[in-house]
C-alpha cells in the first residue's frame, strides 16, 4: 500500500483524553508538510499504488503530478467516520474541480 493515513482510533483517543496540544501539533505538522509539498520550488510527483486513503490521498492531491497504478484505491475516508480531513485535501479537490469550470457553468 502507498499510505492509509493516520490511525483514526488514536486520534479519537487523544481527543477523548484531552491531549489537544499533541493533537494540534500533529495536525499542524501534517498541514505544513502538505503546504511545503504543494508550493515546492521543484515539481512534486506522487506514485500511489494499492490503497491511498486519508493522508495518502492528500499527498497525491497536493502533488504537481500523479502517476497512479491501475489498481489504486484512493479516497478521503475521514468523511465516512464524521471527521473533516485535516491536511487540506478537500480544498485541493475543490480547486482542481474548479479549474475545469467555464463561465456560466455554475
Amino acid at each position: 500500500n502507498f499510505s492509509v493515513g493516520a490511525n483514526i482510533g488514536m486520534i479519537f483517543m487523544m481527543a477523548a483524553e484531552q491531549e489537544y496540544d499533541e493533537l494540534n501539533m500533529a495536525i499542524k505538522y501534517f498541514q505544513d508538510t502538505m503546504m511545503r509539498m504543494r508550493y515546492s520550488a521543484v515539481p512534486t510527483i506522487s506514485a500511489p499504488h494499492g490503497m491511498a486513503l486519508g493522508g495518502g490521498c492528500e499527498i497525491s492531491l497536493h502533488a504537481d503530478k500523479v502517476v497512479a497504478a491501475a489498481e489504486t484505491y484512493m479516497g478521503l475516508v475521514e468523511f465516512g467516520v464524521g471527521v473533516i480531513p485535516g491536511g487540506g485535501g478537500s480544498k485541493e479537490m475543490a480547486l482542481r474541480a474548479s479549474d475545469t469550470f467555464r463561465k456560466g457553468d455554475v
